[in-house]
């Protein structure tokens, strides 16, 4: 069987999130190594799905799960130390955040323990609301992570499939044991989205599930830019009513969360996010300004094209992908202390994304066309 284009993507949502983690350690060369090294493993893949006996692969499924929890128990409370320069900050800022709206007080007057102001929508705090109350925020990573492949499961015909996936996220993206080990959101916030969109598309008549997305969405403001094309599917595959219901209660939600604390917020802290950019200005004026402004016609512009449930997802991909494509292509322009794969991590956001939808496509390719193995 002819390899399918869609395979590419997945190399890139499996290579590339790692690129700024593999660069620090062994340079420009240990990237590049390691990208033809993932890319020769990937297409050992249906050798891989081929050895999975079906009857074994929720046992085996379970057996990578629990490797994840030993992970996460026996790692992240190491590096989780809070001293400047070891882990990091972001899961003090959705514990902090998520006890402050307990408490009835604004997040956006607290900082971390670096000092850094909470960037994240009020929306990443709902959702971290339980996990906070029972230890950290952190946890989140060990729910999404099966959720996604849950997920992923209901999309696919082989039980194979999304194990497949699962081992190669594992064994060949650092940045997803990167965030499990240090407790970053940049994954589990990607899959709640990920989870409402897949809620609403494949239940549109569901009035909780355009609530859950709202939350979901009012995390970061990235994620509310996918309106758009979740609008353009939903009015071509479930007609127009369907889509403003669904598009105008999710859009509701992200309006009365945020909305609020910045109009009573001295300093609304998401707005911090925007100072990243202006570091671009110095070597293309405007350069921050205009990605934003293309992220957003990109966004509409998706809406437009038809496409099936893989491609809406694919869709979701490249929206998230278009800033981090963006930084990259400008980090080369900027002064030899920059560090120019600093954005790639961002790539999480878009990932999961590709994952989902990439996957439905190689299926055929991945499994084979004979009989599975029973």
């Amino acid at each position: 069987m002819r390899l399918p284009l869609e395979l590419v993507w997945v190399w890139v949502a499996l290579t590339v999130p790692a690129w700024p983690l593999v660069a620090r350690y062994s340079g420009a060369l240990g990237v590049a190594c390691y990208s033809i090294a993932a890319g020769a493993a990937l297409l050992l893949a249906p050798r891989i799905a081929a050895l999975i006996p079906v009857r074994r692969a929720m046992a085996l499924w379970l057996a990578m799960f629990a490797i994840v929890v030993v992970l996460f128990a026996v790692v992240y409370p190491r590096v989780n130390v809070h001293q400047p320069g070891a882990g990091s900050d972001d899961d003090d800022a959705h514990n902090i955040g998520a006890m402050a709206l307990v408490a009835g007080e604004s997040p956006y007057a607290r900082t971390t323990y670096l000092g850094n102001e909470l960037h994240q929508l009020p929306g990443s705090f709902v959702l971290s609301i339980p996990f906070a109350l029972i230890g950290t925020s952190a946890l989140q990573n060990v729910v999404c992570l099966p959720l996604f492949f849950l997920l992923l499961r209901r999309e696919t015909r082989d039980a194979r499939t999304p194990l497949v996936i699962a081992l190669l996220s594992v064994l060949l993206s650092p940045a997803v044991l990167h965030q499990v080990a240090t407790g970053s959101s940049y994954s589990w916030n990607a899959i709640w989205v990920l989870a409402g969109l897949w809620w609403v598309t494949a239940r549109p008549s569901s009035l909780l599930a355009p609530l859950v997305l709202g939350v979901a969405l009012c995390s970061r403001a990235n994620f509310i830019l996918l309106l758009a094309p979740l609008l353009g599917w939903l009015w071509r595959t479930h007609g127009p009513a369907v889509a403003m219901r669904i598009v105008g209660l999710a859009a509701l939600v992200v309006a009365a969360l945020a909305i609020p604390f910045y109009l009573t917020s001295d300093a609304f802290g998401p707005l911090s996010v925007i100072d990243r950019w202006r570091d671009y200005d110095i070597v293309v004026p405007g350069a921050g300004v205009a990605v934003v402004i293309g992220m957003a016609m990109l966004s509409i512009g998706l809406a437009f094209f038809r496409a099936g449930r893989s491609g809406f997802f694919l869709q979701c991909a490249l929206v998230q992908s278009f800033p981090v494509v963006a930084g990259l292509m400008l980090s080369w322009l900027m002064p030899a202390d920059h560090d120019r794969l600093a954005m790639a991590y961002y790539g999480s956001f878009a990932s999961w994304f590709v994952l989902i939808g990439a996957t439905m496509r190689i299926e055929p390719w991945l499994v084979g066309e004979g009989r599975p193995v029973s």
